[in-house]
């Protein structure tokens, strides 16, 4: 990808998106838009996933999966273990796991968005061998409807427990991103706005889905910023954060509490934390390893 196809509207997109994540949650005013956050930080994971499996092959799609998902993974639920460790001065939980699904989820709610990019990674491989033509992005499309449809029911059912509740969210914005990746390349860019309009519609009308308008308004968020011609350098840098910021957040709120911020608005602790885990993130980016768990 050259610079030019880089666009720095979508590096912006990503530092806010995770400002919108960091905004709800430290519940501040209008958190429930976070939604719409979260549904845009996976819409570009998919989107980015399938441009980077185009251009580097399976291979190294996969060491990507590794060293950008699996490795992060570990680390982290490792970090966030020792954290509750200290926290609550018992080293017994380094070992005690009293649910199952713990293992997808590890000691910080955030970290399902690791070990689901990992999981549904073959999506973005079968979606690129598959499609091989602007039919091809509207067969793909029609062929998803449905999936996204169960994945948004079993949402708003409200009977899954995390982290599936998380995945079943996330499910129609990652297929959305892999569908826009494939109509930008095959000049059929209506066919991802039909799918994710009419799965948003099917559940909003049929039962009032809960879900439906925060993937919407990530989708149409996505494709103002993408049409954006942003000319700032310096959206790059910061759009290279924007994962370092997901992953420190939790942490960062804790520092932030411990520190009297819970006496303070919200508003203001989003903004201090948000800028916290910035601060950490750019710290950690400057050793070699620290840039693989950021």
């Amino acid at each position: 990808m050259t610079a030019r196809e880089r666009r720095q509207s979508i590096d912006l997109m990503r530092f806010v998106a995770a400002f919108g994540i960091v905004w709800a949650h430290m519940q501040a005013p209008g958190m429930i838009e976070g939604y719409v956050a979260l549904g845009l930080f996976v819409v570009l994971t998919g989107f980015l996933s399938l441009r980077s499996l185009a251009r580097g092959g399976a291979r190294r799609f996969w060491l990507g999966r590794l060293l950008r998902f699996a490795l992060p993974w570990v680390v982290w639920v490792a970090l966030y273990r020792l954290l509750d460790v200290v926290r609550a001065q018992d080293v017994t939980l380094l070992w005690t796991v009293t649910d199952p699904w713990w293992l997808l989820i590890g000691p910080a709610v955030h970290l399902w968005f690791l070990p689901f990019v990992v999981v549904f990674s073959p999506v973005v491989i079968v979606g690129l061998a598959a499609v091989r033509s602007a039919r091809g992005v509207w067969l793909a499309a029609a062929a998803c409807l449905p999936l996204a449809l169960g994945a948004v029911w079993l949402h708003d059912a409200g009977t899954l427990p995390q982290p599936l509740v998380q995945w079943a969210f996330a499910l129609t914005p990652l297929l959305y991103g892999i569908l826009s990746a494939l109509g930008h390349h095959y000049r059929a860019v209506a066919a991802p706005l039909v799918f994710v309009a009419a799965a948003g519609g099917i559940a909003g009308l049929g039962w009032g889905s809960v879900a439906a308008p925060f993937m919407l308004s990530a989708a149409l968020l996505f494709e103002a910023f993408w049409r954006a011609d942003l000319r700032w350098p310096a959206a790059t840098a910061l759009g290279r954060l924007a994962f370092g910021i997901y992953l420190i957040h939790p942490a960062a709120m804790l520092v932030w509490f411990k520190l009297g911020g819970a006496a303070l608005p919200a508003q203001a602790g989003a903004v201090a934390v948000f800028a916290l885990s910035a601060l950490a993130t750019v710290v950690m980016r400057q050793v070699p390893v620290g840039r693989w768990l950021t």
